[in-house]
């Protein structure tokens, strides 16, 4: 892995990782380098509610929608 990649294609794998270990998260916190709609729905998916701050640049998503 590069030093200088992205965080965001990892928090998939990680969580997964999580679960498949045993552990069942009530919670996932990450830092805004997580950030993606992706992210998001796999740990609601997974029954986790994902605390990641939204960055500067995020605009409101479709109402209803994760992302919302």
């Amino acid at each position: 892995v590069s030093p200088t990649a992205a965080d965001c294609p990892f928090f998939g794998p990680l969580l997964e990782q999580t679960i498949a270990g045993g552990f069942k998260p009530e919670t996932v916190c990450a830092d805004k380098g997580y950030l993606s709609k992706d992210n998001l729905e796999l740990a609601a998916k997974h029954g986790a509610v994902p605390f990641i701050p939204f960055k500067s640049n995020s605009v409101p998503g479709e109402a209803g929608s994760t992302w919302e």
